[in-house]
Parts: structure tokens; sequence; C-alpha cells
């Protein structure tokens, strides 16, 4: 046996000869390693089965009940397309170009940063360790924050460094629960107060 294993869905070992088994099942193939040379399912079956290219189900941890680390798995699957799985890292050293999208089920982690030339959907939120910084120098019209696909507030800075924070909705208020400090001057409707 060898630790560069492969397995595909036209051949399996069956009764004591690698057997065709074509039929009405996706296509798949699969290219993994196994650090700990247990059989493929082209090959002869440990007690425990056959190693898929996981380290969750690799027979090696079922026989001596520890964890099997090491697996690195490719895997091109007619329905669900071309897959990376290992429990290290998946590392690009080039750029990596997704020309359709991103979907993440966990977290994107950018050392750098991402850059979107269009836009960044997140579904569920966003948290900032450090600080966020937005560039929005080419902004045509400021930064607008959405709810529900309802613009509801608007940040304009203009050329000379004026900020602007104005709710969409002349309903809504703006309300701030907590201190406000001001270090300069403050006007109210037109009036400047005294600090």
């Amino acid at each position: 046996m060898v630790r560069i294993k492969g397995a595909n869905s036209d051949y399996q070992f069956k009764d004591g000869s690698i057997q065709e088994v074509k039929g009405d099942h996706p296509v798949y193939l699969k290219i993994f390693l196994c650090p700990y040379d247990m059989p493929s399912p082209i090959e002869e079956p440990d007690e425990n089965g056959w190693c898929e290219g996981t380290d969750e189900q690799c027979p090696h941890g079922k026989k001596n009940g520890e964890k099997s680390p090491g697996h690195a798995l490719i895997c091109l699957h007619q329905e669900d397309g071309i897959s990376l799985e290992t429990n290290n890292n998946v590392t690009a050293t080039g750029p990596l170009v997704a020309e359709k999208g991103i979907v993440a089920k966990q977290e994107i982690v950018a050392e750098e940063k991402i850059v979107a030339k269009n836009k960044i959907v997140v579904e569920k939120g966003i948290t900032i360790k450090d600080e966020l910084v937005l560039d929005i120098s080419e902004a045509k019209a400021g930064l607008v924050i959405t709810m529900k696909g309802e613009e509801i507030l608007r940040l304009n800075i203009s050329e000379q460094g004026d900020i602007e924070l104005s709710p969409l909705n002349p309903s809504k208020t703006l309300k701030i629960n907590g201190n406000l400090e001001v270090t300069e001057g403050l006007t109210v409707a037109g009036k400047e107060l005294p600090i």
C-alpha cells in the first residue's frame, strides 16, 4: 500500500478484486493523502473499512481510538464541483480568483485586506477586533446603510472634511444612548449653543 491514495465512483474493491461499479450514482474522482497507510476504496479494506481522505473517517483512528490528523483531499465531483478538504490550511501562494463569488460557511480571515470590486454581502455580521477603516474617497454620495432593502442612514463627508449623518426616513430619530462629548462648538437647529 502507499500513502498517496486515489478513489473514484466507477471502481471499488469487492469480493477479493477491484470491480467496476458504474451506475446512476454521481461520478467523482478523489486524490488524497493518508499518512497512516490505510487502504483506499480500491484496496482490500481494513477491519474498520477504507480511508477516504479525511481525519474523521480514517480507519486508523477507529482502530486505535485516537485522532488521525494529516489527511488532505482533492475531490472532483459531478454535482458538487471541486472540493479541497483538510483540517490544516488550504493556501494559495498566488492570487485566488473567484469569478462568481466566494461563499464562506464559517469565516473569512484576511491578514492584510479583502478587496471587493463589486460588493461584499454579509448575512450575519462582521466582527472587527482592532479598527474598521473605510476609504470612501471614491464614493459619489458617501456611505449608505440599508436594512431589509430600505436605506436608513447616510454618512456624507464633504471635500472640506465636514461630516453629515442623516437618517434617510425623516420620521426616524438619531438617538445616542450614553454620553455625548462635544469638544468644539454645538449648533442645534441653526442656533449655536454655549458649551
